[in-house]
Formats: C-alpha cells, sequence, structure tokens
C-alpha cells in the first residue's frame, strides 16, 4: 500500500462519521429528484385542483375559504407557492422533502437523548440517515407529495423538548404538529401519562399547545372571522371517511365490519386500552423519565392508537414507523419488529400509491396485529421486571 493510500485511508478513518452523513444525504436528495415527476392520484385529484383554485381565489386572499379538507396552516403554504413561478408539483414536494431532513435530524436528536452510549455521533448520523431513506418517508414526500413529515417533525422535536424538560417549547412544537394534522393526536396519550406519571409540569401546559395551535391558524381564523374555523376542518375530515380502515392493516382491516356498528366500539376500546396503560403505569410506579421507559411507552401509546382507533388510512402509521427505527437502535429485539412494520406499511401505501394489488391483505394485518402483541408483551415484561439496563449499550 502506497503512501498516499495510506493517508487517503487514515483521513477517512479519521472523518467517516461526516464522510457518511455528506454520502447519505447527497443520495436521500438524489433519489427524491429521481421521483419529482411522478404524479400520484392524490395530486391529480386533490392538490393540484386545490393549488388552481387557491391561486384562482388570489392566493393569500384565498385564506378566506376552505379549500381542500388540510388545515390553514397547510393552505397557507399552498397560497404562498401559487406566487412561485415554478411548477406545483415540485412545490409540493420540495416542502415536504425540506421536513423529511428535518424529520431525520430531529431523529437522530431524540435517539441521541434516549438511548445511552459513548458513541452519539454513530448514533445520531445512523438513525438520521435511516430515517432519510425509509421507504415509507421516501414514497410519502417524494413520490405521494404528503405532508407527514411535517406534523411528524414537529412532534419528534416536541417529543426531545420535553424529554429535556423544556415544557414551553415540548408543547409549543406540539401545537405546531397538531395544527397541521389531526393524526397528531396520536401522541397526545403520551404527554398525559407523562404528566401523571412524572408529575413534572403543569396541566396549563398543554394550553401553550391550544395558543400555538390557534396562533399558526391565526391568518385563516382573521380573513373568516370564525374562531372555530381549524376545528371545523378537523370535525369535517371525520365524517368524510366512514370506514374501519382505508388499506391500513390495523385490527379492524381483519374484522372489515361496517363502519356505522363499530366505530363506537373501536373509539372505546382504544380509551379501555389507553386507559389501562396508564393504570399500569401509576400502579408500578413506573418512572418515564427513564430514557428506556419514555420511548418504549411512546411507541406503543402511538401503536395502540392506530391498531384500535377506526378510519385510519394507510399512512396514519408514518410517525410510528419513525420511532420504531429509534427503538431498533435501543434494543435489538425491536429490529425485525421495524423492519416487518416498515415492509407492511409500505405494502399498505402501494395499493393506492402504485395501484399493487397486495394478496392476502387481510393476513397481513393478522400480521401486523401480531407484531404489535409482541410489542406490547416486550414493552410491559421489560417495565415490570426492570430487564432493560440503562448502563447497557445496544446500537446496532
Amino acid at each position: 500500500m502506497s503512501n498516499i493510500e495510506k493517508r487517503v485511508l487514515a483521513w477517512v478513518q479519521k472523518y467517516y462519521i461526516i464522510l457518511f452523513a455528506i454520502i447519505i444525504t447527497i443520495l436521500a436528495i438524489w433519489i427524491r429528484c429521481s421521483a419529482c415527476n411522478y404524479e400520484s392520484t392524490d395530486y391529480k385529484n386533490y392538490l393540484l385542483p386545490w393549488f388552481h383554485e387557491i391561486k384562482h381565489l388570489g392566493g393569500l386572499s384565498a385564506l378566506k375559504h376552505q379549500v381542500g379538507d388540510y388545515n390553514i396552516p397547510y393552505q397557507l403554504l399552498i397560497s404562498l407557492i401559487t406566487y412561485l413561478h415554478i411548477d406545483p408539483l415540485y412545490a409540493y414536494k420540495i416542502i415536504s422533502d425540506v421536513f423529511d431532513f428535518i424529520l431525520a435530524i430531529g431523529s437522530g436528536i431524540l435517539a441521541t437523548l434516549l438511548i445511552n452510549t459513548n458513541k452519539k455521533a454513530q448514533l445520531f448520523v445512523g438513525v438520521y440517515g435511516i430515517i432519510l431513506m425509509l421507504p415509507t418517508v421516501i414514497t410519502n414526500s417524494a413520490y405521494w407529495a404528503q405532508c407527514d413529515a411535517i406534523y411528524s417533525a414537529f412532534v419528534i422535536l416536541s417529543l426531545a423538548f420535553l424529554y429535556k424538560q423544556k415544557f414551553i417549547y415540548a408543547f409549543i412544537f406540539l401545537g405546531l404538529a397538531l395544527a397541521f394534522k389531526l393524526q397528531a393526536i396520536f401522541i397526545v396519550p403520551f404527554y398525559l401519562y407523562c404528566y401523571f406519571a412524572n408529575k413534572n409540569f403543569s396541566i396549563g401546559n398543554f394550553l401553550i399547545s391550544i395558543v400555538t395551535f390557534y396562533v399558526i391558524c391565526l391568518p385563516g381564523i382573521l380573513m373568516r372571522h370564525s374562531w372555530s374555523a381549524p376545528l371545523d376542518v378537523y370535525i369535517k375530515q371525520q365524517s368524510e371517511y366512514p370506514n374501519l380502515s382505508f388499506h391500513f392493516p390495523n385490527v379492524w382491516a381483519i374484522i372489515n365490519q361496517p363502519y356505522k356498528y363499530l366505530a363506537p366500539l373501536a373509539i372505546i376500546l382504544t380509551i379501555s386500552i389507553l386507559g389501562y396503560g396508564l393504570f399500569y403505569i401509576l400502579s408500578h410506579h413506573v418512572d418515564l423519565t427513564v430514557p428506556t421507559n419514555y420511548l418504549m411507552i411512546m411507541m406503543w401509546t402511538l401503536w395502540s392508537c392506530v391498531m384500535f382507533l377506526p378510519a385510519m388510512h394507510e399512512r396514519y402509521g408514518y410517525l410510528l414507523d419513525v420511532v420504531l427505527v429509534i427503538c431498533a437502535f435501543k434494543d435489538k429485539r425491536f429490529v425485525i419488529i421495524s423492519a416487518l412494520d416498515i415492509f407492511i406499511s409500505l405494502s399498505a401505501y402501494s395499493i393506492f400509491l402504485f395501484n399493487v394489488n397486495v394478496v392476502l391483505f387481510q393476513l397481513m394485518a393478522l400480521i401486523y396485529f401480531v407484531l404489535y402483541l409482541i410489542a406490547t408483551y416486550l414493552v410491559f415484561n421489560n417495565l415490570q421486571t426492570n430487564f432493560y439496563n440503562e448502563t447497557d449499550i445496544k446500537i446496532i
């Protein structure tokens, strides 16, 4: 080996973390650019018509009206891109793609907070890279032109601040997430768990999220002269999709029965399961300031919501996919669970996004339910037996 080779290899060895971050970033940008011309059915039937309607109504002036079924902040973003001389397809995707990177950075930060290791830089870059290249993250933004990365990024940042006990910032970001997508509400039960178990913040902190929610919606509220405008959007959404499951492989995809009769049962069942989770935490004096407990219970509450609530769409497990990746870095037993979750989520995406006929979808939903049961056992059994040792390093 020549001296030049030795110097190059020594330089690579010294800066390999930075090099990996740069390479994965370039690859992530490249793969998103390669999908920039793909037009999904959602884009053709909804996003593009919304763009044209908002542009016809005068851009920002369109905030006087509710265009589409997304809340005011996203409509505001659409209003702003109507002033740009750029193809709306690219504009939609650029917004979502930018938040992919914010989500990946936030996930890396959250992982370094919750996983005990002396290799923080490696952990951050590892999580950052996997989240950026996660199939569901790529397809959601780069192909589908959907915006789940926006609310998910805000939720992840909120969870990081909540763990650090920076409660003002935590609840500001939670309010931002709720303003962009109602699906952010799936994480709210975990905040209630922390409130009751940790007793280190006031119930009044939730008012910060409410105020933030209304502040970011303020342009539309003032133009419509209605303080209920942001809530009206979400209320209307609930009546638009009267199905137990929309290509989402939860327990209701297995049963596949009428929404009218089982929706109330689904809601009550979800509340009951989450209520029992809280009962267990309080009765066993589970400390949610412990990193492992914080991460695993956070994951379980998310999964419980999407598993048992009715009217779940294929994209509603997006945030869970991200959190399970962090769990896999924490505990190697979640590597297989996370990988299967991603595969099943991507299969569900493909039904709508690429018109793929997924054979035996009910069987896939059953497997998804079994994964949930396994994860539930691992989480609560380990909480009870104190299996996890916070001094252990379990980085993959």
